[in-house]
C-alpha cells in the first residue's frame, strides 16, 4: 500500500463519453515515483478527490481517497 498525492487532473476521451464512459488521466506522485493513469470521472466525482488531496493504492491495486 502506497499514498500518492493528486497533482493533475485532465481529460482522458476525447470523445469516448458514449463507450466508456467519461476518463480522466490523474497524474500523482509519492515523491520519488509519478505515476499517470486513467479513472472514471464519475468514480473522482464521488470520491471527492482532486489537486492536491491524496490516495492510497492498495496492493489490490484500486485506488482509495484518503479521508
Amino acid at each position: 500500500m502506497k499514498i500518492y498525492k493528486i497533482t493533475n487532473i485532465e481529460e482522458a476521451d476525447y470523445g469516448c463519453e458514449e463507450s466508456a464512459g467519461a476518463r480522466a488521466l490523474v497524474t500523482m506522485t509519492n515523491g520519488d515515483i509519478e505515476l499517470k493513469t486513467e479513472l472514471s470521472e464519475e468514480w473522482i466525482a464521488l470520491s471527492g478527490i482532486d489537486i492536491g488531496k491524496s490516495v492510497v493504492l492498495g496492493d489490490d491495486g484500486k485506488y482509495r481517497p484518503i479521508i
